[in-house]
């Protein structure tokens, strides 16, 4: 990702919008985030290290603050990449819907990497573990699905 040729870095989040304007769709931000990945040159290394770094920090028991309003802050800031990462899974927390077909969220980076750590997480620290269940599950019973129905629902 060249940040001087608008790589991902860069130029990639302006492009979600400009990606859609151009095809001239009512996309769901999801889908435009899935598009942006597909047509900027990603670095898959670099995916793979910030998640397994992120599932590593996870795994981490989190010491308790001595205030309440610094914890929350942790815990706001913890969601908001919980649903990022889910988000470049293909999978939308709110609609509770998945934007990729198994087969590419199997092959992404993002998805191995969180896979690969998830024990870890589950083993180590309870309280994220509780926390990212709602995200886990779903994902869990949709990556070995082989869909051919364009609407990915998550599975019931």
């Amino acid at each position: 990702a060249n940040i001087e040729g608008g790589g991902f870095i860069s130029g990639g989040l302006s492009g979600i919008g400009m990606a859609a304007s151009r095809e001239g769709g009512s996309d769901s931000m999801m889908q435009r985030l899935q598009k942006v990945m597909d047509l900027e040159e990603t670095d898959r290394d670099t995916l793979h290290l910030l998640i397994f770094l992120f599932m590593q920090f996870l795994a981490q028991p989190l010491l308790a603050g001595k205030n309440d309003e610094t914890n929350e802050k942790k815990t706001a800031l913890i969601d908001s990449v919980l649903r990022h990462m889910a988000g470049l899974m293909g999978y939308s927390v709110l609609e509770k819907t998945f934007s990729v077909p198994p087969a590419k969220l199997r092959a992404s980076p993002v998805f191995n990497a969180f896979l690969a750590n998830l024990p870890q997480v589950l083993d180590h620290n309870f309280a994220v573990a509780e926390k990212i269940i709602n995200i886990i599950v779903p994902i869990l019973q949709f990556c070995p699905a082989n869909h051919r129905l364009p609407e990915m629902r998550q599975p019931t």
